[in-house]
């Protein structure tokens, strides 16, 4: 009786504020949050560590081992040929048989992902980190290095104008392949960036990766600016 005797203005304007995650005055968490929390309570510290840290300090020990390993042998346990398994693209995140690869990756993924991580917390940064790993998955595999696996040709503008800061390359026993956290690292950089609001510098920084490391960096690119749209 008494709704029947409101406005129809009031009763829209009554009514709580609600979203994905939100009702009226109070929030929840999904069920893939409560069972993430879940796992960090049972595990004690891996909450505070970013799992990119971990990538970035693996790169770094992973770079000094290229100097006691044969190209041959480090190209096989490392170099990504996009024929493989989803674990053989998560190794080859470790390697870098470059200094100046290594020199940018390794701190942007252990200082980056710590930063991100004290910001956003343990539970959107995992997930931040499997939509990572997959986008990567999936542009290294569709702009692979091995023509007779790939989707089509990754075309690098930049690269005969630029110094070698990558670590993809060719080795006559195992072939063309990719090697390097470099699109992790840029989905992190990206993704610092936009939390910050600083939209024409992460644009840039995209427009670079596309012209130096060509479609195959997209995998680098989407999930930060996906991620940014949905949490921040």
């Amino acid at each position: 009786r008494r709704l029947a005797q409101k406005k129809p203005t009031q009763l829209v304007s009554g009514m709580p504020k609600r979203n994905y995650t939100f009702w009226n005055t109070k929030s929840y968490k999904t069920g893939w949050e409560r069972m993430m929390l879940d796992k960090f309570s049972t595990f004690k510290g891996f909450d505070k560590l970013s799992l990119f840290s971990f990538f970035g300090l693996l790169n770094g020990f992973c770079f000094g081992l290229s100097y006691f390993m044969s190209e041959k042998d480090y190209a096989y346990h490392f170099g990504y040929k996009a024929n493989g398994r989803f674990s053989d693209m998560i190794r080859s995140q470790f390697g870098s048989n470059t200094l100046l690869n290594a020199a940018w990756t390794a701190p942007v993924l252990v200082v980056g992902g710590h930063f991100l991580q004290s910001k956003l917390g343990a539970v959107r940064m995992f997930n931040f980190t499997l939509l990572s790993l997959i986008g990567i998955f999936a542009t290294k595999s569709a702009f692979g290095p091995n023509p007779q696996f790939h989707a089509t040709y990754n075309l690098r503008i930049l690269k005969p104008f630029l110094p070698k800061f990558d670590s993809n390359g060719f080795n006559k026993d195992n072939g063309a392949y990719y090697m390097g956290a470099d699109q992790l690292a840029s989905n992190v950089g990206i993704l610092a960036l936009l939390f910050y609001r600083q939209w024409m510098f992460a644009y840039a920084w995209a427009a670079f990766d596309i012209l130096y490391y060509g479609p195959q960096s997209l995998g680098g690119i989407a999930p930060a600016f996906v991620t940014a749209m949905t949490v921040l």
